[in-house]
């Protein structure tokens, strides 16, 4: 694995991670959209993603973000920080020179209702995060997206919340099951 890594970092071999073109054929020719969800922000001990400084990165990510949904995946750290969110989504929008209106928390982490409610002042409209992490099946007991509503405020806030069934660490790490 070391040649390859070399390799494909010299330009003698072609990136067998970098899979984007794949995905973008089977998404055209099913008809399936695509969100990625980007974690842009600076390393630390729970977040490992591409630098946001770097240029290949970003020219990479406004390629994805012509055919498919490009989000943010608020890092760790910002659960508890509004303003390091909304630096991240500020340097993602810069990058893409778009708006961002997706989010899915890292590691699922939220305060409900304090995060959502950030997400919405941050102009964010559609939110990925809600499901377990370690069981399959759906945390709002719905498949279909819902608008969020806020039983603090007594109100609908204007974010609709996309539930999931599972994730694949979901039978990785947790179940420990195989392919």
């Amino acid at each position: 694995t070391i040649r390859e890594r070399i390799s494909v970092l010299w330009s003698l071999k072609r990136d067998p991670y970098n899979t984007f073109r794949k995905q973008r054929v089977w998404n055209k020719k099913h008809g399936v959209p695509a969100i990625y969800f980007m974690l842009w922000s600076n390393f630390g001990p729970r977040d490992r993603n591409v630098s946001p400084y770097s240029t290949e990165a970003a020219k990479k990510l406004r390629e994805i973000s012509d055919w498919a949904t490009v989000g943010i995946h608020p890092s760790y750290q910002s659960g508890t920080d509004a303003n390091q969110v909304g630096e991240e989504i500020k340097s993602l929008q810069e990058v893409l020179r778009r708006p961002i209106a997706v989010s899915r928390q890292h590691y699922l982490k939220m305060k409900m209702p304090i995060t959502l409610r950030q997400l919405v002042d941050l102009g964010i409209t559609d939110e990925h995060s809600m499901g377990y992490a370690e069981l399959a099946g759906f945390r709002a007991s719905l498949c279909t997206p819902f608008t969020f509503y806020d039983l603090e405020l007594e109100a609908e806030l204007p974010l609709r919340i996309h539930p999931f069934a599972f994730m694949d660490t979901t039978f990785m790490d947790y179940a420990n099951l195989v392919p």
